[in-house]
């Protein structure tokens, strides 16, 4: 799976499994401040019997429903098991599927986190979630070098 080139660049495959997708969509989406906000508005609104179970069923939807379904559109998105290739160099980053291509330069990346189970490298709006378990050691090392390197702020990796 891996390739790598002398100059310097990493190249992998990630197959997203819909369990890893839930999670990391819930990481994502649990930092959004309208996931906090709503179910405590209606619950402060609404002050009689109704306004606490619907806060409740409003939370849990937007908690763990949201993520779901947009775990199980993606995977639906992506044809399914195909993976994705990403690729990493001195220029930037790289992405490529079945259905589409995309690079990057660096300088598009505002920041790079790495979880328990993922890498997370965020780019305005969104990020790139990189399971940490379908990557090796040298793999997952070599590219938080490129990270720190490049990424100049918002860096929080784990030391390896």
């Amino acid at each position: 799976m891996e390739e790598q080139a002398g100059n310097g660049t990493l190249q992998f495959q990630i197959r997203h499994t819909m369990s890893e997708l839930c999670v990391a969509m819930f990481v994502a989406w649990i930092r959004k401040p309208c996931v906090w906000v709503l179910p405590v508005v209606v619950s402060c609104s609404l002050r009689n019997v109704l306004g606490w179970p619907l806060a409740v069923t409003i939370a849990m939807l937007l908690f763990f429903g949201v993520p779901y379904l947009g775990a199980r559109i993606t995977v639906r998105a992506s044809g399914g098991r195909a993976g994705i290739f990403y690729g990493f160099s001195s220029e930037g980053f790289s992405a490529k599927s079945d259905l589409a291509a995309t690079t990057f330069p660096w300088q598009a990346v505002r920041g790079a986190r790495e979880t328990g189970g993922f890498m997370f490298i965020e780019f305005q709006g969104w990020a790139v979630t990189i399971p940490v378990r379908q990557i090796t050691g040298d793999q997952a090392e070599q590219l938080g070098g490129l990270l720190r390197i490049h990424v100049l702020k918002n860096v929080k990796l784990a030391k390896r």
